[in-house]
């Protein structure tokens, strides 16, 4: 998802609807408020964003990033949203990775790399006692 356009578009797909005021209706706004978000007048308060978040199963720091790149009055800030919004995308991949990797590996070491000198390291853990412990 490249702008608020593609996040609205995603979202009706997933609730198998067609029309934005089905959308409005399912995350509790206006129909007018999805169509200053189309037009550009507008962009989804935090309630509105945690639903889409919600609905799509993406973090709301995605979504957010993807709105302020998208907003952004000058190049300079709309690079640092789209360098945040590769970063907040990575934070899923990691957990998934950590999940993979305990499903893999239940009874030796785990080791996952996160950048910046941080490594997490776990045990002889199953994916459930690993999440547990967190």
């Amino acid at each position: 998802m490249e702008n608020l356009t593609d996040i609205i578009t995603e979202a009706k797909k997933i609730l198998n609807i067609v029309e934005d005021k089905d959308l409005a209706k399912a995350i509790g706004i206006t129909p007018g408020t999805i169509s200053h978000w189309n037009n550009r007048g507008s962009r989804p308060d935090t309630f509105a964003l945690m639903q889409l978040s919600d609905i799509l199963s993406i973090d709301a720091r995605v979504l957010l990033a993807i709105i302020e790149a998208e907003h952004a009055k000058s190049e300079q800030k709309q690079e640092y949203w789209e360098k945040m919004k590769e970063r907040f995308s990575g934070s899923k991949k990691e957990l998934m990775t950590i999940i993979a990797c305990g499903f893999i590996f239940t009874s030796a070491d785990c080791k996952l790399e996160l950048g910046q000198n941080q490594t997490i390291t776990y045990k002889y853990m199953t994916p459930t006692m690993y999440i547990m412990s967190s």
